[in-house]
């Protein structure tokens, strides 16, 4: 389910399908997709894996929740003739620009042997489309986590080394407030 209606669900997007999109947005063959997946055993790594072996001529724009959240609506909605076309499409587009942020950071390679791709975008976002981030976590905890990555990424951006304690717990608050503020309309996706 994408979002709070379950009508909006990621149906009919197997393996074989999530090997193609991998393969046309980094331009590796079907062939060594299938094969790295045999050895590897999880699409999301072999995502990461191509993707940050793939040369790009110039630097994608880096993904935002919103994008992501939008691309996945935008595939749990696509139904109808030409499909599965416009579902890969879409794939392609949030591969493209997944871990944008690390490119030209030394990142020319996730090491997916000893940290099993990191915090790889391109990982996740395959993970979520298989169905396999079943993480088991409360809803809270997400939204502790995810109020620390943007506060962390807000302190990186601004040149600092980490966020303080304060600045973590002011992330928590505003994303609580906004988080119950949006559940209780119970948006119609």
């Amino acid at each position: 389910m994408v979002g709070r209606n379950p009508r909006t669900t990621l149906e009919g997007i197997g393996e074989s399908f999530i090997m193609k999109a991998i393969g046309e947005s980094t331009g590796r063959s079907l062939a060594v997709i299938k094969a790295d997946q045999h050895e590897i055993g999880d699409l999301g790594l072999v995502a990461a894996k191509s993707r940050s072996n793939q040369p790009t001529m110039f630097k994608p724009k880096p993904l935002t929740v919103r994008g992501v959240h939008e691309g996945l609506l935008a595939i749990a909605k696509t139904q109808g003739h030409g499909s599965q076309e416009k579902k890969i499409s879409a794939i392609k587009k949030l591969l493209s620009s997944a871990d944008a942020a690390m490119a030209g950071k030394g990142s020319k390679g996730i090491d997916i042997t000893h940290n099993k791709g990191g915090p790889s975008e391109a990982k996740f976002i395959i993970r979520f489309l298989e169905g396999k981030l079943r993480l088991g976590l409360a809803e809270k905890t997400v939204l502790v986590a995810l109020a620390h990555a943007m506060v962390a990424h807000e302190v990186e951006v601004l040149g600092k080394k980490a966020p303080t304690t304060e600045e973590l717990g002011k992330g928590e608050a505003i994303l609580k407030s906004v988080y119950s503020f949006t559940a209780a309309e119970e948006p119609e996706y």
